[in-house]
């Protein structure tokens, strides 16, 4: 019975240790937290500290702004080239189109005039044949 008895009071010693060091802790983290939140509040209220924090921002301001122009010219010179390529394209496209009607038209005149001398020719077998036809 007497060793229960001190088991139990280890145990309760044990335990109370164990919330002390928790406690201990968390005393400890709020102290830390305070100590930071009041450093980083004199930091701000720091005027020179205000200072560099301004002229951070518009130095990120002005590099985001540059980004931003140069990503615009970049994009400006890729449509610019596009709108190049397709108006090249459509030239090409048009003079395939105008060399196409152009050969088409010259073979409907070689058609023309082969048919023309075909029935000529035909023309002059029949008046031949005609003025040498045998009665």
């Amino acid at each position: 019975m007497n060793t229960e008895v001190t088991e139990c009071a280890a145990a309760t010693r044990k335990e109370r240790r164990k919330a002390a060091k928790k406690e201990k802790r968390k005393i400890k983290r709020k102290e830390m937290a305070e100590l930071a939140r009041r450093e980083e509040e004199a930091r701000l209220n720091d005027p020179e500290e205000l200072l560099r924090l301004q002229a951070e921002e518009e130095q990120e301001k002005l590099r985001a702004e540059k980004e931003r122009r140069e990503f615009e010219e970049r994009e400006r010179k890729i449509l610019e080239e596009w709108e190049k390529r397709r108006a090249q394209e459509l030239r090409e496209e048009e003079e395939r189109r105008r060399r196409a009607q152009e050969e088409e038209q010259q073979s409907e005149q070689n058609g023309v005039r082969i048919l023309h001398s075909v029935s000529t020719c035909i023309s002059v077998h029949l008046l031949f044949t005609s003025i040498f036809e045998v009665k």
